[in-house]
């Protein structure tokens, strides 16, 4: 959606100073675009939700949603982005794509304007979250006592909730998997530990991609992710 925003923007205003900045361009043409923003050497910059959090871009004037952004506290965000020079108020517009896209973008609006914004939900009872704490905690720390790292990690919401059997269980399974060797009360690092820590570093599922290079610099423009490469 960004690149073809991007593409007819400049079909309409070939005049108009604009970059585009998603999560499949490279590091470097991401760092490259947000420099250039920041420098003042774009206009506008169209971006997915890549540059909803945590990335300086300097100075904004305005943003604009295009779509609902589904909810009341992503819109908040994402307008937040702009007016932060001393005194200045953030200014946002909702561009909906459709009547129902419209409807909905003006509800959440309304919403975001008085802070009604959506509870946060805490995914519990993962076993997943826990597997990966005893397999993070060993690359650290190597062997150590059971028991105090299984009370330590379930002082944490998301694993809680986990009854003493399910723990027991996920245990046996990463031993079985040779993350870890368990001797009576003590665990230490198997011969898969480091494997899996770096497997498991996040919990987002991993999406075959393919390198993205221009023909004559050979510089890596981005990816391209398997259902877009199979389906075009």
């Amino acid at each position: 959606t960004a690149e073809s925003l991007a593409a007819r923007i400049h079909l309409l205003a070939p005049d108009v100073r604009l970059a585009v900045h998603h999560g499949s361009l490279s590091r470097q043409v991401r760092e490259e675009t947000e420099e250039s923003f920041r420098q003042g050497k774009l206009q506008v910059l169209i971006a997915t939700s890549s540059l909803e959090l945590g990335i300086d871009v300097g100075t904004v004037d305005h943003v604009v949603q295009f779509g609902s952004p589904h909810q009341a506290s992503r819109l908040l965000q994402r307008v937040g982005r702009a007016g932060h020079r001393m005194g200045e108020v953030s200014s946002g517009t909702v561009i909906g794509l459709d009547d129902e896209d419209l409807e909905e973008a003006m509800v959440l609006s309304r919403r975001a304007l008085t802070r009604e914004v959506e509870e946060i939900r805490v995914r519990r009872r993962n076993r997943l979250a826990m597997a990966q704490q005893i397999v993070a905690s060993l690359r650290a720390e190597g062997e150590m006592p059971l028991e105090p790292l299984l009370n330590c990690l379930r002082r944490a919401v998301p694993v809680r909730d986990l009854t003493d059997a399910e723990v027991e269980a996920l245990v046996g399974f990463l031993q079985e998997l040779g993350s870890l060797r368990r001797e009576g009360s003590r665990i230490r690092p198997g011969r898969g530990t480091l494997t899996r820590f770096y497997q498991a570093l996040s919990l987002i599922p991993e999406e075959k991609t393919y390198p993205l290079r221009d023909l004559g610099t050979r510089k890596l423009l981005g990816t391209l992710d398997e259902r877009f490469v199979v389906t075009q």
